[in-house]
């Protein structure tokens, strides 16, 4: 749980079901969206180190090595570390090639957590967003074992 959000793991919003694993939500939705259930098993170690992204500006030459293409930049920071938040999630859902990419460019082993975009989010205030929500989970998916945290940002509320 962080100030501004959470992190959908196993179990950790017993509140809106089991999203992970199996069995039945625990308090349906006002709108009557049926959770879906992510059934792939998580045994990842208790801290992997990351960033927020894998790309930045002011990393070439700094982190990545001077002259390095950007297509290349994930290969080489999945060499250094086991993990990366994909903050660029949150703005939208990536597209299929986008995500397969991704994959294929790491290693067995690697880790991406993920952001609910804001259009579930923020946008639709996670209320008739199941059709957004279906394609954003199903897109993640193509990560296989590589899928980590999904992190669900929500607004402050007052």
């Amino acid at each position: 749980m962080t100030l501004h959000g959470a992190v959908l793991a196993r179990d950790a919003l017993p509140q809106l079901g089991r999203v992970f694993g199996s069995g039945t939500p625990t308090r349906p939705w006002n709108d009557g969206l049926q959770l879906l259930r992510y059934t792939r098993g998580v045994s990842l170690p208790p801290i992997l180190l990351g960033t927020s992204s894998f790309t930045a500006s002011g990393w070439a030459g700094s982190f990545y090595p001077k002259g390095m293409r950007p297509a290349d930049y994930l290969s080489f920071y999945a060499e250094h570390f086991p993990a990366v938040e994909v903050d660029s999630t949150f703005y939208a859902c990536p597209a299929v090639q986008t995500v397969s990419n991704w994959a294929a460019r790491t290693p067995e082993g690697f880790t991406f957590a993920v952001k609910v975009p804001q259009a579930i989010t923020h946008e639709k205030a996670l209320a008739g967003c199941d059709a957004e929500l279906t394609e954003f989970l199903k897109t993640m998916d193509i990560l296989g074992a590589k899928l980590g945290p999904i992190c669900l940002p929500v607004p402050l509320l007052q």
